[in-house]
Formats: structure tokens, sequence, C-alpha cells
């Protein structure tokens, strides 16, 4: 998997950040990561992508609809977290151990994100 061309991550991180105040009213917290390593091991081989992890569960939920759709992205995260939040951080491999063990719902953005600044 190779990041560094990710051409789609800086559109889709926008798409993201529309969503995220509504994500944190839900309670949903949203962190980026830029760590391949990681991101395979969690079943990620191409970039971006979107992980949701449950509430004590370290196996992530894969995102596999409409990165470009904003409401879509929000309505399966909200679906994921209650199936019947923070502002948008930058985060490290050993970071995201800590909030997946803490956070009550976490949804992990895997990009490359180096090479843009985005207001987060």
């Amino acid at each position: 998997m190779d990041s560094s061309d990710c051409k789609q991550c800086p559109r889709v991180l926008s798409e993201v950040e529309h969503i995220d105040d509504e994500a944190d009213a839900a309670g949903i917290n949203f962190v980026k990561i830029e760590d391949k390593r990681m991101a395979k091991e969690l079943g990620v081989f191409a970039l971006p992508a979107i992980l949701f992890f449950k509430s004590g569960s370290k196996e992530p939920v894969i995102y596999a609809g409409d990165l470009y759709d904003e409401q879509q992205i929000l309505s399966w995260l909200l679906t994921q977290k209650d199936p019947s939040g923070d502002v948008i951080e930058a985060s490290e491999g050993s970071e995201l151990i800590t909030l997946i063990d803490n956070e009550e719902a976490l949804a992990v953005y895997f990009c490359k994100y180096l090479e843009y600044k985005v207001n987060i």
C-alpha cells in the first residue's frame, strides 16, 4: 500500500470534516492517521479508508460506501454506533490503540496527509 500518491485523500478528508460536528454530537470521535503498517494490520489495503471501532472492540468495521458522500458516511457511522466526538485530530499508532481502548465509539480515517494542511 503506497500512501504517497493519494490524490483522493484531501477530497475525502474534506467530506469527513463536513460531518465532524454531527459525529461529535453523536459521541463519535474522529482521528486521522498515517501508519501504513497499522492500516494493513487492520485490514486496510488501499487509501483513503474509514474504520469504525465499537466500544471495547479492537476489531474495526471498514466503510465500503462512497467516500465522497458525506451524508452516507455519517449515516453509516451513526448506524455503527447504535444499530437498533471531538474534532478530527492527527494520531500516532500508539495513541490509536489507547483511543480504541478508551473511546465509546471511534472513527479512524487512514490517509496520507502530511503534504497538505487542513484546518482541523
